[in-house]
């Protein structure tokens, strides 16, 4: 195919996205050959030593080609996988003949945007299965800027559509595919994807509890201004007790961060109860008051999934009912270390139940008795409080003994594993499907909590998000990114804050695969 000034359709926009990636050209991917585009050609024609005549024709494309396409993508082997499942799929419509001709590149280059929801087809297995087709679906999201004006649009587009609203977002209100579960195999949290040797920088040994660990200046500059305060943690799992590497864009301010908080007080509820009981597993716990019984894991797993006939807020005010304001603070400051962090409010609604207790179902042992003080004041925690209490749950079979949350039991925690595996915002399952890895693979390890609000006070939209993420089995990745807008919209705002919680996510997720984060 050749393509010039004046020219539009698909090829032309596969072209502007090419140069992008390629650093040349950095207007809008629209398909309209124009003199931004033509310049572009011309300017990378320059630095290939080909004619400048600003015209792609085949030497252009095969330049093109060769410092694009991925090794092995253009074998016939690979062609006709792609072109019999993209056919099947009705993303190609040409002979099935193992040759990678444009046809197949528009095709595969329709099949790698289809990805942009996440929305994952069982067809679709069998590409991410050739190791070249997921080295091209990485390589295109490399634009993060483009990636992320696509997110955006496609979610203004469904707005209009009155397709979602500021109830039931794209990703925040996504709710639990089927096939995506928490998987454990005995104690461990097991990844589905093999190990590759990287060349990482320097780690650190994981911090003793209490003790705040370096949080480097840089490495998050490519963030959306947006993200006002962000923390993650990169682990090396491979040798032992986990060496930590820790990034932060304002990681220990202490800020609302909603209802991304709320792990919280369960995980204070199963160590105080195992130190009650250290046999006594979770799923054997019942919260009771005088006219009523609950199990604890079906209240624990409506704190998270928000389908409990109680409303998540008041569940997770109910559970620190279980301390008292200042123990349950002072316990949060000895896992993190920050002493500036406030954890002594409830979540905007009244507990459930009142004076509630937690026991042995089995034996009628009290577990726990619920405090008379009341829970009032703000809750405001730091980006690194969040990371670090979740990697204490998520690395907690990596940790040495002395590390690990005294008290705590692997038959209590994986409840709380487990319920953290049903949140409804699934911006990581999102990325995994953007980055040419299967959303069905029951073995790969996802842990969240969101948190979302319109801030009175601040008069802003607020979306916060802490997860965590196992690919592999000798690496992981722990985040919370809080991000604000502000446009006197809150339909706006929120609309706005989904697709670029989307996009931030998916570029910390291909950066981390990468090992260049």
């Amino acid at each position: 195919m050749t393509v010039r000034a004046g020219d539009r359709g698909e090829e032309v926009a596969l072209l502007q996205r090419i140069l992008r990636r390629l650093d040349v050209f950095s207007g809008i991917v629209d398909g309209v050959f124009g003199k931004a585009t033509e310049a572009a050609v011309r300017q990378w024609q320059k630095q290939q030593g080909l004619v400048e005549d600003g015209i792609v024709g085949t030497r252009t494309w095969q330049a093109l080609r060769a410092i694009v396409l991925p090794a092995g993508l253009d074998e016939p082997e690979c062609v006709r996988r792609i072109q019999q499942v993209l056919k099947g799929e009705g993303f190609y419509g040409a002979e099935i003949d193992g040759l990678f001709s444009e046809a197949v590149w528009l095709s595969l280059e329709r099949w790698c945007w289809a990805l942009l929801w996440g929305i994952w087809r069982s067809p679709w297995d069998g590409l991410v299965a050739l190791p070249a087709v997921v080295d091209y679906v990485r390589w295109s999201r490399g634009d993060h800027p483009y990636v992320r004006s696509q997110f955006q649009q496609r979610q203004s587009d469904l707005w209009q559509q009155g397709k979602i609203h500021s109830e039931k977002l794209s990703f925040l209100d996504r709710g639990i595919p089927p096939a995506t579960q928490v998987a454990a195999q005995g104690v461990r949290l097991v990844p589905a994807v093999a190990p590759q040797v990287r060349s990482q920088p320097a780690a650190d040994a994981y911090p003793s509890p209490g003790k705040v660990p370096a949080l480097a200046p840089r490495g998050l500059e490519f963030l959306a201004p947006q993200i006002s305060q962000a923390c993650v943690a990169i682990a090396d799992l491979g040798g032992g007790a986990p060496s930590v590497r820790w990034l932060g864009r304002d990681a220990l301010t202490p800020v609302q961060f909603w209802s991304a908080t709320k792990f919280l007080p369960l995980l204070y509820v199963i160590q105080q109860s195992n130190r009650q009981a250290a046999h006594c597993p979770a799923a054997q716990w019942q919260v009771v008051t005088s006219n009523a019984s609950y199990p604890f894991i079906d209240l624990a797993h409506g704190i998270v999934r928000y389908d409990h006939a109680f409303s998540s807020n008041s569940l997770a005010a109910m559970f620190k009912l279980f301390a008292t304001p200042s123990a349950l603070e002072q316990w949060v400051r000895s896992l993190t270390g920050n002493s500036n962090l406030s954890f002594q409010g409830q979540y905007g609604e009244p507990p459930p139940l009142r004076q509630p207790l937690l026991i042995d179902r089995r034996t009628g042992h009290v577990l726990l008795k619920s405090q008379t003080q009341p829970h009032e004041g703000q809750n405001l925690l730091s980006a690194y409080d969040l990371v670090r209490c979740f990697c204490t749950i998520s690395w907690h079979h990596h940790l040495p003994l002395r590390d690990r949350l005294p008290g705590a039991q692997w038959h209590s925690l994986q409840i709380l594993v487990a319920a953290l595996g049903m949140d409804p915002a699934r911006y990581l399952d999102v990325a995994i499907a953007n980055l040419g890895l299967s959303p069905r693979d029951p073995a790969g390890v996802v842990l969240s909590k969101m948190g979302f609000g319109f801030s009175n006070l601040r008069q802003q939209t607020e979306l916060c998000y802490v997860a965590y993420w196992q690919p592999e089995p000798t690496r992981g990745l722990c985040l919370a990114l809080r991000a604000c807008c502000r446009l006197g919209d809150p339909n706006r705002e929120a609309m706005t804050l989904d697709a670029l919680m989307a996009a931030e996510v998916l570029e910390l997720g291909r950066r981390f695969l990468l090992g260049i984060l």
